[in-house]
């Protein structure tokens, strides 16, 4: 588990400014032997998930074809929503990912970073839904 001071989530400048800005990945946790696993506790063994799960989100993304279509389609928006203050272009990725393959992680925008929107704004009358 990172004991590195607070983490502030990518959304916020801070967060996305220490995530593209880290120099090496964490150490990886001790693999433990079944019988250590049995032995833990519940919050020992929430304890050691956690670590090993918080250790692979920090993993690089492998380069295939369809993450550089992603990433360079991203970019591609990054550049074209600057400036504007309405109709922003946005950029959804979605579908089940391919066997033995992560689903798509913040690593895929590292290389680039982009100044935070005001907003948006919805025209009068429209709805408008979260995702």
């Amino acid at each position: 588990m990172s004991t590195d001071g607070p983490r502030h989530p990518l959304t916020t400048r801070e967060g996305w400014n220490a995530f593209v800005s880290r120099p090496t990945l964490p150490e990886p946790p001790r693999l433990l032997a079944a019988a250590d696993l049995e032995r833990l506790d519940p919050d020992e063994r929430d304890l050691y998930n956690y670590a090993r799960m918080d250790y692979h989100s920090e993993l690089n993304l492998v380069a295939t074809p369809d993450i550089r279509k992603i990433t360079t389609t991203g970019e591609k928006l990054i550049i074209g929503n600057r400036g504007k203050q309405l109709g922003r272009r946005g950029l959804i990725v979605s579908g089940p990912p391919a066997p033995a393959s992560p689903p798509p992680s913040p690593g895929s925008g590292r290389s680039t970073r982009s100044a935070p929107s005001g907003g948006s704004r919805a025209a009068p009358g429209a709805s408008r839904s979260s995702t």
